[in-house]
């Protein structure tokens, strides 16, 4: 898995009982229209478009993705930007944006809610991703620092 972004941004809201989530940026301009990426190959089961900052219905997410990875690995991406980049049926690859950072659905500001699921359809149990989101940070920072030392000691 990968990182869900194309740039490290803050997470402003963690995983609770009544936030099946992590939220990373929100009300500061400088993550307007960030690319999402699919945090690893997959198809989009589901997704919604063209929504605005409003709370139709059940469109809390607003302009969503939802990739199935296979092994009952499940990853929703929230309040993205109208104009989804996939399909559903498409099949995605690793780092593929599918989405950018918006503020569709009941959001407060610019951000991107991503959740992770494990189970045998979209709407299994729900798993706190930070762990997975600071593994693939940390992995990242390792991964980047052994190139920089790559070209040094050359």
């Amino acid at each position: 898995m990968i990182y869900p972004l194309s740039r490290y941004i803050k997470i402003t809201q963690i995983y609770w009982s009544s936030h099946l989530g992590v939220d990373f940026g929100w009300n500061d301009g400088s993550y307007c229209n960030q690319p999402i990426v699919a945090i690893e190959d997959g198809i989009v089961v589901s997704c919604a478009d063209g929504y605005g900052n409003t709370y139709p219905g059940q469109r809390i997410y607003g302009n969503y993705v939802c990739i199935s990875h296979g092994d009952g690995w499940w990853s929703m991406y929230g309040h993205l930007l109208k104009g989804l980049t996939v399909r559903q049926g498409e099949r995605v690859r690793k780092g593929q944006v599918v989405g950018y950072m918006g503020n569709s659905g009941y959001s407060n500001g610019q951000d991107l809610h991503f959740e992770l699921r494990k189970g045998e359809n979209r709407k299994s149990a729900s798993i706190d991703p930070i762990d997975w989101v600071i593994i693939i940070a940390v992995s990242s920072t390792i991964l980047i620092t052994q190139k920089i030392m790559d070209r040094v000691m050359k």
